[in-house]
């Protein structure tokens, strides 16, 4: 199957998925359900796919790539960082994690702001 496709359709279900679960909780409980959620499902993918192919390329796409993806950004955040204190680079590490948690909402802001709200 195209690769495009299994990324379409697994993003399709996840970012149904997370508008269902966000609409069940008030905010910000509904991210919080789905950012976590999300963060271990993902870690949990990514270490079957590292363990002798236990997932396909196929499935991780439509899972890891599409479904969590969409479902969530910050599952792929917490993997990437995981990954850099892994592989010992606690500099990059630490730049990641502020340029992320810091700098996204800063972002998010000057959008708003710009964007006239």
């Amino acid at each position: 199957m195209n690769p495009y496709v299994l990324v379409a359709t697994g993003g399709s279900l996840g970012a149904v998925s997370r508008y269902i679960v966000s609409d069940k909780f008030t905010f910000p409980h509904g991210t919080s359900a789905v950012n976590t959620v999300g963060s271990f499902a993902l870690g949990l993918l990514i270490s079957k796919s590292l363990q002798g192919g236990l997932v396909g390329e196929k499935l991780a796409l439509l899972l890891g790539v599409g479904f969590l993806g969409a479902f969530t950004t910050l599952s792929t955040f917490s993997v990437d960082l995981l990954g850099l204190i892994n592989e010992g680079r606690m500099k990059d590490a630490v730049g990641y994690f502020m340029s992320n948690t810091i700098g996204g909402p800063l972002m998010a802001y000057l959008g708003f702001i710009i964007g006239g709200k």
